[in-house]
């Protein structure tokens, strides 16, 4: 369509295959956590119960995200970090334990 003499005042925008890529990319990413945002949202009142044991699973989810996309390691490494210092909080806490034993049940 952007071949047409009528566009190429704009076909200087195209992006190149490997900026397609990327954006394929980055956006896979932003689908993982968007996913557990969504489950969350989907229950009425969202507990530590559910929470907790979402960011566990959010955090496997990267972590093989990361083997198969070593070109966004970085980026998704400093999520990955925020995530476990979140969920390192939660541990140190009472309620932690409460949480996991009714998420159990």
């Amino acid at each position: 369509m952007l071949n047409k003499a009528k566009y190429r005042d704009i076909q200087k925008h195209l992006l190149s295959d490997m900026k397609l890529q990327v954006l394929r990319d980055i956006s896979r990413f932003l689908s993982i956590p968007h996913s557990v945002q969504t489950f969350l949202c989907g229950e009425k009142t969202p507990t530590l119960s559910a929470v907790l044991p979402a960011y566990e699973d959010l955090l496997i989810m990267l972590h093989d995200f990361q083997a198969q996309c070593p070109q966004l390691k970085g980026s998704i490494a400093v999520c990955i970090a925020k995530i476990e210092q979140y969920v390192k909080k939660a541990r140190k806490t009472r309620i932690y334990a409460l949480a996991m034993s009714k998420s159990l049940f």
